[in-house]
């Protein structure tokens, strides 16, 4: 079950299925990671066509407890009159303690 809540007050519930997923494999020893994670969905009712909000990328380790990463992320929404459709790309450092 989906719940919505809108600034402008408006609310959306509705029943739908979804497929997640959670990847990532280690390449070079474990020097580099690839990654990806995300979820599509479908509304039981027509709402909307399919949603899809998913990310990829690539980390790479500096040190023990530093990492730089890259990352391609996308947010999709069709189907509906207020349709979204929002991709970023993201290069990071990350500090682990």
């Amino acid at each position: 079950r989906s719940n919505y809540s809108f600034v402008g007050g408006e609310q959306e519930r509705f029943y739908s299925v979804a497929l997640k997923w959670d990847y990532n494999r280690f390449l070079f020893g474990k020097r580099f990671e690839l990654y990806s994670k995300g979820e599509v969905g479908k509304p039981l009712d027509n709402v909307a066509d399919y949603s899809l909000d998913a990310e990829a990328g690539l980390r790479y380790k500096v040190t023990d407890w530093a990492w730089l990463n890259l990352r391609g992320e996308r947010d999709l929404v069709k189907g509906t009159d207020s349709e979204l459709d929002e991709t970023r790309y993201l290069l990071g450092f990350g500090v682990g303690w």
